[in-house]
């Protein structure tokens, strides 16, 4: 069902800006975007061992073998970025409207964010998400993360 209360022809819809802001990602920030979302999910899985995190070795590998298909699609030298793009717009989109979770409406928020100032690093995303107060290497993304939502809440 279409809801045109607020709508008007001239905004730019949410998933159009997500569209647009990974279209114009390169190289380099694709390549960047998905070694940050492969580190943040082995921190997830990420366990206290001394005074280290450390993540398990079987499920470090297997997370290394999901995303290997990225890095040998991105070492050919006529890798065409546009499926790469996709996945990476699909992953964006798909939590815009995931429909369960606590932090929806600041992930929302935070993502935004991202995705509308070009002057913030849009490789950071997945860290920024997944950043968690119990993990000590993610103190820094916790506060970036914060910053960032009360922003969005100041600027609404």
């Amino acid at each position: 069902m279409l809801y045109g209360r607020y709508w008007k022809p001239t905004d730019e819809t949410d998933v159009a800006k997500i569209l647009k802001r990974v279209e114009a990602m390169t190289f380099t920030e694709c390549l960047a975007f998905i070694k940050t979302a492969e580190q943040a999910q082995c921190d997830l899985y990420a366990r206290p061992w001394g005074s280290k995190m450390l993540t398990p070795l079987e499920k470090e590998a297997r997370i290394h073998e999901e995303y290997a298909p990225f890095y040998q699609a991105m070492t050919d030298p006529d890798c065409d970025l546009t499926s790469i793009k996709q996945v990476i717009s699909g992953e964006m989109i798909a939590m815009m409207f995931q429909e369960y979770g606590t932090n929806y409406y600041d992930d929302r928020r935070v993502l935004m964010a991202y995705v509308e100032d070009e002057t913030k690093n849009i490789t950071q995303w997945p860290a920024i998400r997944y950043a968690c107060e119990w993990h000590p290497r993610h103190t820094e993304l916790v506060k970036i993360r914060n910053r960032v939502e009360e922003e969005s809440w100041d600027n609404a």
